[in-house]
C-alpha cells in the first residue's frame, strides 16, 4: 500500500469471526477506525455477536449481488480478506465448499470492490501454498484454492487497477487462541519445559512470512 492508514478510516474485514480476524477487528476499533465485518453465519451465532461488539456486521447471502450491496453500502477505505475454509485432508464432499469459500467468495468480494470503486486490498494466504519453499507447490487442495484466488486477484489488479498485497503467514498463535494447535496445547497441559525448549528452536522462524505486493 502506498500510504499509511490514518485514524478513522473505514475497514471492511472478512473472517472476523476467526482468531486472526477477530483480533484484527478489535485492534482496529481500539485504534479509532470504523470496522465493518462481512459474516456468513447468522447474527445469533456467538462468534458474530462477539464481532458485533467492535464492528458493524453484514451478513452475506452467498450471492454476488449481495456482496455488491454490502461493499456499496460500507464504501470501505481498505478491505482485508482473512476468510478461508481450512481442510488439511479433504474428502470428496468437501471439494465444493473449499472452492466456494476460498475462491468464489473472494471473487465476489473483488467484483463488488470494482463496482464500488474501492481499490485497496489486503489478501491473506498460507505457507501451505509453498511446499519445500517453492513459488507454488500446494500441500493440499486448500492450498491450491488459496493460490487459485491469487491468480484471480491478478486479473482485478491488472485489468481494474486494484492495489493489492498478499501476506502469507507460516503460523499464528497468541493469547485467547482456542484452536487445537501445538502451543495452546502445551500451555493447557502445563508442559513449560517442553514449550521452552521448543520455543528456543522456533524463535528465529516465528515471525517469518511472505509479502507479495501486486501493484
Amino acid at each position: 500500500m502506498a500510504a499509511a492508514c490514518s485514524v478513522g478510516e473505514r475497514w471492511l474485514v472478512t473472517g472476523a469471526t476467526g482468531f486472526v480476524g477477530g483480533a484484527l477487528a478489535r485492534a482496529l476499533a481500539a485504534d479509532g477506525h470504523q470496522v465493518h465485518a462481512v459474516v456468513r453465519r447468522p447474527v445469533s451465532d456467538p462468534a458474530v455477536q462477539a464481532v458485533g461488539a467492535v464492528a458493524a456486521t453484514h451478513v452475506h447471502d452467498g450471492t454476488t449481488e449481495g456482496m455488491m450491496a454490502i461493499v456499496a453500502d460500507v464504501q470501505p477505505t481498505l478491505v482485508v480478506h482473512l476468510a478461508s475454509n481450512f481442510i488439511a485432508e479433504h474428502k470428496s464432499h468437501e471439494v465444493e465448499p473449499l472452492v466456494r469459500d476460498n475462491v468464489l467468495f473472494g471473487a465476489q468480494l473483488l467484483e463488488a470492490m470494482r463496482a464500488a470503486g474501492v481499490t485497496r486490498f489486503v489478501n491473506v494466504g498460507s505457507a501451505w501454498q509453498h511446499y519445500h519453499d517453492q513459488d507454488f507447490s500446494p500441500t493440499c487442495l486448500y492450498a491450491a484454492t488459496k493460490q487459485a484466488f491469487v491468480s484471480l486477484l491478478t486479473y482485478w489488479v491488472e485489468a481494474h487497477g486494484m492495489r493489492a498485497v498478499t501476506i502469507e503467514f507460516t503460523d499464528i498463535y497468541g493469547p485467547g487462541d482456542t484452536r487445537r494447535k501445538v502451543i495452546p496445547f502445551m500451555l493447557a497441559a502445563e508442559y513449560p519445559w517442553i514449550l521452552c525448549t521448543w520455543m528456543t528452536r522456533l524463535r528465529p522462524f516465528e515471525s517469518r512470512f511472505r509479502v507479495r505486493s501486486m501493484r
